[in-house]
């Protein structure tokens, strides 16, 4: 019996993975670099020292200089924030949220990301409201792809593993959930659809072509 659904948040409620792509992207040509989408590949969905990858150390490798962290931030940053804040929720975000509250299921994020980033982009769309438990990188020792974010919000949600579905957009989420024991529905956006998903349960290019009927036959 489906009694939750935990869902993922950078690139999955919110696309907010294809702008910081973009803009360390825009980092590496100014100094005649390019960055490969296999490298960033490493840490979406978990975290720079989990994922294997920083993208300045890189960049001080590949051309022999010593870059300030800060100073090149100071310049990224503010157009990666201006990119996210201009972001729609991505497409069948609120009909699962409708669904889940219409079937008396329970809602979870659980994200590798701090929680005043999570927060921050939940409140601007009012939808805290509806999640009975939000985990993040702040509540866990270990991000994904380690399942310590959703056994923490399986905690929280009062179910068993065999008892919840989880939405991730990205291959360290599916095995964090996997770990967990937890079933999985992939949904890739624009930057993680590179990513080879033959681990989740099901994958669909949207959860507006993702129906309650099919999430739990997940579970049989």
């Amino acid at each position: 019996m489906l009694k939750a659904v935990i869902f993922d948040f950078d690139g999955l409620i919110l696309d907010t993975e294809t702008p910081q792509y973009i803009t360390w992207a825009e980092v590496y040509q100014e100094y005649g670099q390019k960055l490969p989408v296999v490298l960033w590949l490493k840490i979406v969905g978990s975290s720079y020292e989990d994922g294997g990858f920083h993208p300045i150390r890189d960049l001080e490798t590949r051309t022999g200089l010593h870059l300030d962290p800060a100073a090149i931030e100071a310049i990224r940053y503010p157009r990666e924030r201006e990119m996210i804040d201009a972001l729609p929720l991505l497409p069948g975000v609120m009909r699962w949220i409708e669904i889940a509250r219409a079937n008396d299921i329970k809602l979870a994020i659980a994200s590798s990301s701090p929680e005043d980033w999570v927060m921050k982009h939940l409140d601007r769309f009012d939808l805290s409201q509806y999640f009975v438990a939000i985990v993040t990188a702040d509540d866990v020792i270990r991000v994904k792809p380690e399942p310590d974010l959703f056994l923490v919000a399986l905690d929280a949600l009062n179910v068993q593993s065999h008892e919840a579905i989880v939405f991730e957009d990205s291959v360290h989420g599916i095995e964090a959930a996997r770990k967990a024991g937890i079933a999985t529905v992939a949904i890739p956006n624009e930057l993680t659809r590179h990513f080879d998903f033959r681990d989740a349960d099901r994958v669909v290019d949207s959860l507006e072509n993702l129906t309650l009927s099919d999430v739990i036959a997940l579970l049989k």
